[in-house]
């Protein structure tokens, strides 16, 4: 069990690098800017996935102890996934509508670049902290209260933000951003409400649909 969390953890970073190969993609046939900041987006929460491999295995440095250092960077990475995703999706919102030929790659650079600086220092935080706090309650209804924030923000986005971004830029990119908001729900739920310990059933499966 513990072979099979780095190899479905490494599978979602595969899955988030190939996404962003699909966005570039798209922007290059459409000058639509839509998918380069939703692809870097998922890059970037992609990128917390391998760090939240790496340390776990400590093949990079990380002080803390994994029984505690796994399950808690489990849920800053699930946390800045929604939030990057809520952040990207809420850009594309707000900025005005432009044409073709004033939208720039050099947005997408830089919003690439405000993304990356927010990954590094979390990442960077979350390495050198020696004391991380407790994140399970096997005994609770709630047994991991840190992932009730990312089910809460995963629904709001499912329900609210990204049926915006489909209905003010409709593709089939967007549409299936609607959709990724249930397995991402599923995955918390199982988190939240069922993973009482390491590498349990509740863990896997959850890991396997952050995945899908």
């Amino acid at each position: 069990m513990r072979l099979l969390t780095p190899l479905l953890e490494w599978s979602a970073f595969c899955v988030a690098v190939f996404v962003v190969f699909l966005a570039l993609s798209h922007y290059k046939i459409t000058n639509d800017i839509t998918t380069p900041i939703i692809g870097v987006a998922f890059f970037m929460a992609g990128c917390m996935d391998a760090f939240h491999t790496l340390a776990a295995d400590r093949l990079i440095p990380a002080v803390a102890d994994n029984r505690d250092l796994i399950p808690f960077t489990w849920a800053i990475c699930r946390t800045f996934n929604a939030i990057i995703m809520i952040a990207g999706v809420s850009i594309l919102l707000i900025r005005k509508k432009k044409s073709k030929s004033e939208r720039g790659f050099g947005f997408v650079i830089s919003v690439s670049l405000i993304f990356g600086v927010i990954a590094y220092v979390i990442i960077h935080i979350a390495a050198t902290t020696a004391h991380l706090p407790k994140t399970t309650f096997p005994n609770s209804f709630i047994t991991r209260p840190y992932d009730a924030l990312p089910l809460v923000l995963f629904l709001f986005a499912g329900l609210f933000i990204y049926p915006r971004l489909y209905k003010r830029h409709p593709s089939l990119f967007a549409h299936a951003l609607v959709i990724s908001a249930i397995p991402e729900v599923v995955t918390q739920l199982h988190m939240t409400f069922g993973s009482t310990a390491l590498f349990d059933n509740h863990f896997n499966i959850a890991h396997f649909m952050k995945i899908v």
